[in-house]
């Protein structure tokens, strides 16, 4: 009995207890969801201003708690990504060379690349990368990413 009762005692008070896990909001009906031709233009000039390093639209469109791996190997988050694209850039142009969607309701999986063109003569920097966009909020952000080197073509 007496080892019964301190574990009645703790499941007794722990029911008391205000519970602090955070409500999760509504999710999203598909209703809510803009359409796909929309959602990947969206998506499609959101890339086209990362690459141009935008960085007052970043701001908009990463999610606070976004996290990506460059293609340097640095696992940066929100606040870094928005760093570098404030510092100066030796790339003074950019393109979105493509992009492909892959839709599963609240979440797009999208896979691109890109060609950054260097204004001093140096060489071009060709990236693929793949970002992972949801709608949350009643808007859609990239919540991860990871960009690679792309290889050359033959």
């Amino acid at each position: 009995m007496k080892k019964f009762l301190p574990s009645v005692l703790a499941l007794s008070l722990a029911a008391c207890l205000p519970d602090e896990t955070p409500t999760p909001t509504d999710p999203p009906t598909t209703a809510d969801i803009p359409g796909r031709s929309e959602t990947e233009a969206y998506i499609r000039r959101s890339a086209e201003q990362w690459a141009a390093g935008d960085a007052a639209a970043m701001a908009i469109f990463f999610a606070d708690d976004y996290e990506g791996v460059a293609s340097t190997g640095e696992i940066r988050d929100k606040a870094r990504q928005l760093e570098i694209a404030a510092e100066p850039s030796p790339y003074t142009g950019s393109s979105v060379d493509y992009v492909n969607f892959r839709h599963f309701g609240t979440t797009v999986i999208a896979q691109g690349a890109e060609t950054l063109t260097r204004g001093d003569g140096g060489p071009d920097r060709k990236l693929i990368w793949t970002d992972v966009w949801m709608f949350r909020d009643g808007r859609w952000q990239v919540v991860a990413s990871q960009d690679s080197v792309r290889p050359p073509t033959n």
